[in-house]
């Protein structure tokens, strides 16, 4: 029974307290949340403002095909071709490339030079 300290003090370490690893843990959590919650809310007001411009999209196309007489199936069919191109939040190439037989390459040319 030479020396009763653990083997670990033996070694030259001292063990410490893990207090300190608590309240910084503790701290690095609540800095944690409010970071997520914030982050969260930017999501949840861009959803909404995204939401806002679809509706406002939908509103524009059904009141340019009320105005349009039924008689116009062309202008009726643009109105609504012209619209859908908002629907995806993808590529504006790739998407009216999926679509081409709905767009002519000149109307394809005119969207994608756009600054919208």
């Amino acid at each position: 029974m030479a020396d009763e300290r653990p083997r670990a003090m033996n070694a030259g370490f001292t063990l410490m307290s893990a207090e300190p690893q608590g309240l910084t843990s503790f701290a690095l959590s609540l800095l944690l949340v409010f970071r997520t919650n914030s982050s969260y809310g930017r999501f949840d007001e861009a959803r909404k403002i995204w939401g806002g411009i679809l509706n406002r999209a939908r509103n524009i196309a059904n009141q340019a095909v009320t105005f349009i007489p039924p008689e116009d199936v062309a202008g009726r069919e643009a109105v609504g071709k012209w619209t859908a191109h908002l629907q995806e939040d993808a590529d504006l190439r790739l998407e009216l490339g999926k679509a081409q037989p709905r767009w002519s390459q000149q109307e394809i040319e005119i969207l994608c030079s756009a600054q919208h």
